[in-house]
């Protein structure tokens, strides 16, 4: 039996009765191991399913990952072992640039965007015609960090009337490395979980990308909520 991937980015779930040993279905939140009967059931009942109700599903996913995210962010903040920064603070202190020595059409800036119903605070990113926009920024790692997570939102603002074949790129790099990458038009948030690959005491340079592939109209792309979270060194 092959790999089945459910097109959910935001929640990093992927199906694979095809490892060895019992199959799992594995989160960067928490991974859990599922007995092989239960996901051999999971994956006959969503090949049963329509392309809409696929898309249903995905988004129920994707949810239930956000709702676990918001929890774990809610224990971080009452945890006085782990430190957050949310990176909406740093912006006034940002270099915001294009990719391209014609930055026409590029806007970015800080305000309350709605995408899927939902407003959340967010960098707003509309790439220019050619090329980028890049928001870059620079966060010191305190000296006694250990795991470094990098989480935010991303997606389509509410209201745009972009075409079904165009496409916006969403990419992160840190320290000049691109880290992570995703392209969509759904007017929604979906959700990313990241490891950041920094050292303690150093300064993260780092950078949200936005692209339009196609058309650049109604490309109206925000990063909500963007933070970093660090646990304690062991």
């Amino acid at each position: 039996m092959g790999e089945i991937t459910i097109p959910a980015r935001s929640a990093g779930i992927v199906i694979s009765p095809s490892r060895a040993g019992p199959s799992a279905i594995e989160s960067s939140d928490n991974p859990s191991t599922l007995d092989s009967t239960t996901i051999d059931s999971l994956i006959a009942r969503l090949r049963g399913l329509g392309e809409e109700d696929l898309a249903r599903a995905n988004d129920f996913v994707a949810f239930l990952a956000w709702q676990r995210r918001q929890s774990l962010d809610a224990s971080a903040v009452n945890d006085p072992r782990v430190w957050r920064t949310d990176l909406i603070d740093l912006f006034p202190g940002a270099i915001v640039a294009a990719s391209t020595a014609d930055g026409t059409g590029l806007d970015a800036h800080l305000g309350l965007a709605i995408a899927g119903g939902l407003e959340r605070a967010s960098l707003f990113a509309h790439p220019p015609l050619r090329g980028e926009c890049i928001i870059a920024l620079q966060l010191p790692i305190p000296d006694d960090a250990g795991a470094v997570r990098l989480r935010f939102g991303y997606g389509i603002r509410d209201g745009a009337s972009i075409a079904d074949d165009n496409l916006v790129a969403f990419r992160v790099r840190v320290n000049g490395y691109r880290v992570w990458s995703a392209h969509t038009n759904a007017r929604r948030w979906e959700e990313a979980d990241i490891a950041l690959p920094v050292e303690a005491g150093s300064v993260a340079a780092i950078e949200f990308r936005t692209e339009a592939l196609g058309d650049h109209r109604y490309t109206w792309a925000a990063w909500a909520q963007p933070r970093v979270i660090g646990a304690p060194a062991a």
